[in-house]
């Protein structure tokens, strides 16, 4: 669990892939790696790298199609860490009434009080 986290939070990259490659999984979609690289704004070979590493940490599936073109998504292990990971931040974010604190400050914009410049 913990290398999986680790290697979401070392680059806004990564972090980006690993979201990219949960969505699919919880969507039950292979991916290519272009629409990957597409989608996060990454060249195709940052993408392969990734994903290499992520064969390598078993946290991704790669299969390939017809063409042996490859398609990915999350593995089981890495959507886990996704979501308790998610859990945590909504617990966390309750814990400080982080939607209280939003209201407030919506409140304060509007009644001129507030600048966040």
């Amino acid at each position: 669990e913990l290398p999986i986290q680790q290697y979401a939070m070392s680059t806004e990259n990564r972090r980006l892939f690993c979201v990219v490659m949960v969505r699919a999984a919880l969507d039950d979609v292979l991916v290519t790696p272009t629409s990957i690289a597409r989608e996060v704004g990454i060249s195709r070979n940052t993408v392969d790298t990734m994903i290499k590493e992520g064969e390598v940490g078993k946290w991704l599936i790669v299969e390939r199609d017809q063409n042996q073109h490859r398609l990915v998504k999350a593995a089981q292990n890495m959507v886990g860490v996704y979501i308790s990971y998610s859990n945590a931040v909504a617990d966390f974010s309750e814990d400080i009434d982080l939607a209280g604190l939003n209201t407030a400050r919506k409140y304060a914009k509007r009644l001129g009080i507030y600048d966040p410049n």
